[in-house]
């Protein structure tokens, strides 16, 4: 457990599975890519649930390819980076967890709140709007920008708000869900760091990558304020 002591002024949230179900954005995304390309493919399926389908049981970051196989398609290489422009940039149907929702409300009067999130920029920044979060936090950090090799867990984005914030240490947390990246690098900067186990998440990870065990565990962030007092 963290020495309950210290005073956290600084709390950043990772987004996906955190503050929002991931897999509610995939479907989203599936829906706007079958609709977009439902004219030209002209699927004797149903293409969202061929998607959903792949995405259970195949490679994830390969769902479109599967799909135009099934269809016997021979132009993947001209139609799978157009279906994932669609998937990246559509405008997502997700909302916030209802205790992130809650969480979000009332740690504002007393903190200063983040997001900090990997994956595409495009896809990111999607979400970021379609939630309207860049109103709800102080400061908002896709690593995208930078390239994927300052994704978790490199210290860069934690790095970031403790210059941006002028502070470090135990001043700051992260709440997060992926073991194998999450809490390396905040970790070693002295963070508090708290994982949020929702039964829902679609990432499990049982043995923490070295230096990645979270501090705390929760099931809800509705616990988190009694972790962090």
């Amino acid at each position: 457990m963290p020495d309950t002591s210290r005073t956290v002024k600084l709390i950043v949230f990772d987004l996906d599975d955190t503050l929002i179900s991931e897999w509610q954005h995939a479907l989203s995304g599936y829906a706007a890519v079958a609709e977009a390309f439902a004219h030209e493919l002209q699927p004797p399926f149903d293409l969202v649930e061929r998607m959903v389908r792949h995405y259970r049981t195949g490679d994830r970051g390969r769902v479109f390819n599967a799909v135009l196989a099934d269809l016997g398609r021979t132009d993947a290489d001209v139609l799978v980076p157009k279906m994932v422009e669609v998937y990246r940039t559509h405008e997502s149907d997700i909302e916030l967890f209802p205790d992130a929702e809650a969480a979000l409300t009332r740690l504002r009067a007393g903190h200063m709140l983040g997001v900090l999130t990997d994956g595409p920029v495009e896809k990111q920044q999607a979400k970021i709007e379609a939630l309207g979060l860049a109103d709800r936090v102080d400061h908002v950090v896709l690593t995208g920008q930078w390239g994927q090799a300052y994704w978790k867990p490199h210290e860069r984005g934690y790095r970031w708000f403790e210059e941006a914030c002028g502070l470090s240490g135990s001043a700051c947390a992260y709440v997060a869900n992926d073991v194998s990246k999450d809490f390396i690098a905040p970790n070693r900067l002295g963070w508090q760091t708290i994982m949020v186990d929702r039964p829902e998440n679609l990432m499990k990870h049982p043995t923490p990558a070295p230096g990645g065990r979270p501090q705390c565990v929760i099931r809800t962030l509705d616990q988190l304020e009694s972790i962090l007092q």
